[in-house]
């Protein structure tokens, strides 16, 4: 197969009709193309003129582009509201031309028809100039480049970088592998196989008709048609869980897709959760400081001070009594020497008004003299009943070492609202953007995966038990058939049917088996050889396993750990190579970028190999890619043609023949 042209008209980047042409002297095309240019528009275009529909790669969920992003912008602004790609090619002597045309409806009439359902898709496919049926026109298609396989005819960036990684999960192998056993054309010969399996059994069950009359033929007869009906319900029940097992892998992959475009979302709420959890556990140990700060307040200051004021105060009330008594008596002592005086100067008794003689004049001048000497001991004892109330002084010593506590306690808790604060604030910035509703949608999604994976596990389990019972009905069934074989007549035609069709499925059996390993081991020879003719560190090689997965060895055959993004560039084009070359599908590889992840050397070393992939090469390059020096004496004998893109403004691109490098200047 050699495609010829591609023509586009309002597709992506390509307002109106453009136009890549395909001579068919040489195997290499090269397309120029900065980012933005429409360098990815041909590969979309090739899978959607092919399937109807283009995977958007920059999706992690695997999303289809909408029919409005595959409509140029402008050609939607102007009301041209369709788009049309257009692919002539050549096929074993027989010249092909597909249209695809999206266009909108003819009875919608709203201004801005921005959904896939306001539009309708027409396909038109000739062969020989034969136009065919609307029936057989994608069934047309699918025979000659299967959508299973076209991954490894329609390479974009993300398959080459990620094929090798891709071939190491476990779901992914099993699908990757159904695509490249496809390619192979094993899946073909495995559906032989089944066919004459069955061809066989019913004949068999003919010549089981034509047994003797004996007890052990009806024996025999018996037990077989027993264990056709056992292998036929494993087969009915294989056949359920595969489909099963198919369905419960699509919706994981889906769901895991889904998982993957929200995996933002999940992570946003994650981290607030933990800032939740976090916050709720500051709270709590804010409360907890609170509390034990009043409880300090409580018991290591208030309650000690309020027991020394009151101690204070009691020894201060005690004072003043005391003060005001010693007043009492002075002012009795005062009034007594009064008395007392006044009696020695009149020599008569106060009380009675009577003289007194010396000699009781000597008595009350003694007694004068004690009074005074009494009223001079109190006088020294005396302090003034407002002087007697103690300061704040009297418990500072006690303040000071509580407030130093306290201090640290309440710097404490300040540095927990400091935290409180912080935590807050950055849960209100993921607020701002972030929809709590998604986050009961995250959670859901992760159950349906669970209970996805807990089906398929089951599944599997149900499977590989079942294929285990069919294998062992299936070899119980061959022993039978030759116990049958002793009780019916090699002249009856019903059992010369019988053996002929038990022949026949035995040798494609055997021819099967070793087909299958002889196509792995031919892909995994020749991925091998370009690997190690492309890698330029002496010593790595590849192992292609059973499923296809690849590992990557030492000199010594020893596993040297995860590929480099160079490697796995490296790894792929081998990988893609070994199945172009082996595979039943003889189509062009169109590749997107092959060797954006390549050093220089690596880079120079495909350049020189990659003509050999396939009869047709078609590469889209960005600059760093391609170095026009060092690269063009290596193409330029195997080159057909080489485009370079314009881009035109912001949103179209214009498609010029030749290598323009002043147009690859960003």
């Amino acid at each position: 197969m050699r495609y010829k042209k591609l023509t586009l008209e309002n597709f992506r980047t390509f307002q109106g009709k453009h136009e890549f042409v395909f001579p068919d002297n040489k195997p290499l095309v090269v397309i120029h193309a900065i980012n933005g240019t429409g360098k990815s528009a041909m590969l979309h275009a090739m899978n959607y003129v092919l399937y109807g529909e283009a995977i958007n790669p920059k999706s992690l969920s695997g999303d289809k582009f909408s029919i409005k992003q595959l409509l140029s912008i402008p050609a939607y602004e102007n009301n041209n509201r369709f788009f049309s790609i257009t692919l002539e090619f050549e096929n074993e002597g027989k010249n092909y031309e597909i249209n695809r045309r999206t266009q909108l409806r003819g009875d919608v009439s709203i201004p801005n028809p921005e959904e896939d359902r306001y539009y309708e898709t027409l396909l038109y496919v000739k062969k020989d100039g034969e136009v065919l049926s609307a029936a057989m026109s994608q069934p047309e298609i699918e025979n000659l480049i299967n959508k299973a396989v076209s991954r490894f005819f329609l390479v974009n960036r993300e398959e080459i970088q990620e094929l090798d990684t891709a071939l190491l999960d476990e779901r992914e192998n099993e699908l990757i592998k159904s695509e490249i056993e496809k390619s192979l054309g094993v899946e073909v010969l495995e559906r032989g196989k089944n066919i004459l399996n069955n061809i066989a059994i019913e004949f068999n069950k003919e010549a089981v008709k034509d047994t003797d009359n004996s007890k052990k033929a009806e024996k025999s007869r018996e037990d077989y048609e027993g264990e056709v009906e056992r292998v036929e319900k494993a087969k009915i029940s294989i056949a359920e869980l595969k489909k099963k097992l198919n369905e419960t892998q699509e919706k994981l992959l889906s769901l895991e897709k889904e998982q993957n475009s929200m995996k933002s979302i999940e992570e946003e709420a994650a981290k607030k959760q933990l800032l939740s959890e976090q916050l709720n556990s500051f709270e709590k140990q804010k409360i907890e400081k609170t509390n034990s700060i009043r409880e300090y307040v409580m018991k290591n200051w208030f309650l000690p001070i309020s027991d020394i004021a009151i101690k204070e105060y009691e020894n201060a009330k005690r004072a003043q009594e005391d003060a005001h008594q010693i007043k009492s008596k002075l002012q009795n002592i005062s009034l007594e020497i009064k008395k007392l005086e006044s009696e020695i100067k009149t020599e008569k008794c106060k009380n009675c008004n009577q003289p007194i003689n010396k000699t009781q004049v000597e008595k009350i001048k003694k007694k004068l003299e004690m009074e005074f000497k009494s009223k001079q001991e109190l006088e020294a004892q005396y302090i003034e009943p407002t002087e007697v109330f103690p300061s704040v002084q009297v418990i500072s010593p006690y303040i000071q070492p509580s407030i130093d506590t306290l201090e640290a306690l309440e710097s404490q808790l300040a540095s927990l609202e400091l935290d409180i604060f912080t935590i807050k604030n950055s849960i209100s910035k993921i607020d701002k953007g972030f929809d709590d509703s998604l986050i009961a949608e995250v959670k859901n999604l992760r159950v349906k995966i669970k209970q996805q994976q807990e089906i398929e596990t089951l599944t599997k389990q149900d499977l590989e038990n079942k294929e285990h019972e069919l294998k062992m009905y299936s070899n119980r069934l061959k022993s039978l058939e030759k116990d049958i074989e002793k009780y019916t007549s090699d002249t009856k035609t019903s059992t010369k049917k019988s053996q002929f069709a038990k022949g026949i499925r035995d040798l494609f059996e055997n021819a099967f088996e070793k087909f299958r390993d002889s196509a792995r081991e031919d892909v995994a020879k020749l991925a091998k050889a370009v690997f190690e003719n492309l890698i330029n560190t002496q010593g790595f090689q590849i192992d292609l396993e059973n499923d296809y997965s690849i590992s990557l060895k030492d000199e010594n055959g020893r596993n040297a750990g995860t590929p480099s993004a160079g490697q796995s560039g490296v790894i792929a084009i081998s990988l893609i190579t070994a199945l172009a070359k082996n595979s039943v599908t003889n189509a062009p590889i169109i590749m997107d970028s092959p060797m954006a992840s390549l050093d220089d050397i690596h880079t120079k070393k495909v350049w020189e190999f990659i003509h050999q992939i396939a009869d047709q090469v078609i590469l889209f390059v960005f600059p760093g890619e391609y170095d026009e020096k060092e690269h063009r004496k290596i193409i330029q004998k195997n080159l057909s043609i080489e485009y370079t893109l314009e881009k035109v403004g912001v949103y179209n691109a214009k498609i010029i023949q030749g290598y323009k490098p002043q147009l690859l200047e960003g």
